[in-house]
């Protein structure tokens, strides 16, 4: 599936929020003979929709999830029911069966919106959201945490926060550990040279020229009784698709790496406390003490990141005592075989030689077998090691064993268990390792 979100003024009193599917419906236009649409009902969500009875039920447990994923991470419960029209034909629903002029672009050209009125009764006052979705995976689930967040907290912080949490959260629903994203978003993350963390935060709104475009769309309706149909969307918004897929796929990134990173993930949830009140700053305040590591760390993980990855058992030993062999010797580490780099304790000197060995055995996972610290016969399973220096990290040394390296630069000293970086969570055992000045 090929998401994209997009932000569009529709009113006054409206702020929408949509993501777009390239190629998920027919790109006829007009209404067709007119579709059953049922309505079903929960506590949260009043779904209309077209689709047969099982699919609209398990759709309602996939929202129910996103919703409950919502609640946990922003510690507050929805705010009344959602209102949602999921559509798998929508040339074919009655003319007055979706509520907005747009909806049907939005639904069979772009993917899905959430819409956010301002409401005022007797009884209640603040925003009303409701979602419009195609049937595409995740779209109804992405949606879900748009309108959560709209109607819990009236805000949802900068577009790349915003439309990252809501991929986070789609592809999270029925969690297994690990990227799961689509395959297109690792090839754009993966491209050199990687964007900076700070072009992502600082991008700013990256959906405008889509959004002039739908909301020129509804300017020129012919009859402004009638809504807008799926006929042509203007070249703008076509061409603007491939870039915009970029940045989700940016937003996505950082917000996934910050949410699963115990090293940032308290910060991040703080994060996520102060953009629903509006405070836009908050990220140089909370992230500007650890600044240029987390940009270090991003950026491993965009030259790593594949469908499998666990940032968590990638993450990098910060606090760790390194020690020179004159100040302690040996120094002396327990490396895991399914876990990044980990911090030796050693801090080397460049042009000087060390000494490491090692016992026990490990195994990188599936059908491998135990092997020692020099790996099996492909190379996979070595002992490895890089030193790393003001943020930069040296080619990797060959360790083992029993190895006589020399330090490629002064700094402090890595080591891990060679392996697939998206493949580590299947690993078994670990090797103690010992340094020595060399003979």
């Amino acid at each position: 599936m090929e998401t994209r979100f997009i932000r569009v003024a529709v009113g006054a009193t409206v702020v929408a929020f949509a993501c777009a599917e390239c190629g998920s419906q027919e790109t006829t236009g007009g209404l067709q003979p007119a579709s059953v649409i049922a309505i079903y009902t929960t506590q949260h969500f009043r779904l209309h929709t077209d689709v047969a009875e099982p699919e609209a039920r398990a759709t309602l447990v996939a929202m129910e999830a996103a919703l409950d994923f919502a609640v946990a991470h922003w510690k507050r419960p929805l705010r009344g029911q959602l209102e949602c029209y999921l559509a798998e034909n929508v040339v074919s629903w009655p003319a007055d069966a979706l509520p907005h002029p747009l909806a049907r672009v939005w639904i069979g050209r772009i993917g899905g919106a959430t819409v956010s009125e301002e409401v005022q009764s007797s009884r209640d006052q603040g925003l009303q959201s409701t979602i419009y979705a195609s049937t595409g995976k995740g779209v109804a689930e992405h949606e879900v945490i748009h309108a959560y967040c709209c109607q819990s907290f009236g805000a949802t912080g900068p577009d790349w926060y915003k439309e990252g949490m809501a991929a986070v959260a789609c592809y999270a629903v029925g969690y297994q550990p690990g990227v799961r994203c689509p395959a297109d978003f690792v090839s754009i993350l993966r491209k050199r040279p990687a964007v900076r963390l700070q072009d992502i935060v600082q991008a700013g709104p990256f959906t405008q020229s889509t959004a002039v475009s739908l909301n020129l769309m509804l300017a020129q309706r012919v009859d402004p009784t009638r809504p807008v149909l799926l006929t042509g969307l203007t070249p703008l918004t076509t061409e603007g698709l491939s870039e915009m897929r970029q940045s989700y796929a940016r937003s996505w990134a950082l917000c996934y790496f910050l949410f699963n990173n115990p090293n940032y993930s308290p910060r991040f949830r703080r994060l996520s406390e102060q953009y629903v009140v509006r405070q836009r700053e908050a990220f140089s305040n909370l992230f500007g003490p650890v600044g240029e590591q987390l940009a270090f760390e991003f950026n491993e993980f965009l030259q790593h990141v594949d469908v499998g990855y666990r940032v968590d058992l990638c993450c990098w030993e910060w606090n760790r005592r390194f020690l020179t062999l004159q100040q302690h010797s040996p120094v002396s580490r327990r490396v895991e075989a399914a876990r990044g780099y980990q911090a030796t304790g050693l801090m080397v000197e460049s042009g000087k030689k060390y000494t490491c060995k090692t016992v026990g055995q490990w195994s990188i996972g599936g059908d491998a077998e135990l092997v020692g610290a020099d790996g099996a016969a492909d190379g996979s399973g070595r002992l490895v090691g890089v030193v790393f220096n003001q943020h930069r990290l040296t080619a990797p040394v060959e360790l083992g064993v029993e190895t006589t390296f020399t330090a490629p630069a002064t700094g402090k000293l890595y080591a891990r268990c060679r392996d697939a970086w998206h493949q580590l969570d299947d690993n078994t055992g670990s090797v103690r390792v010992e340094f020595f000045g060399a003979r």
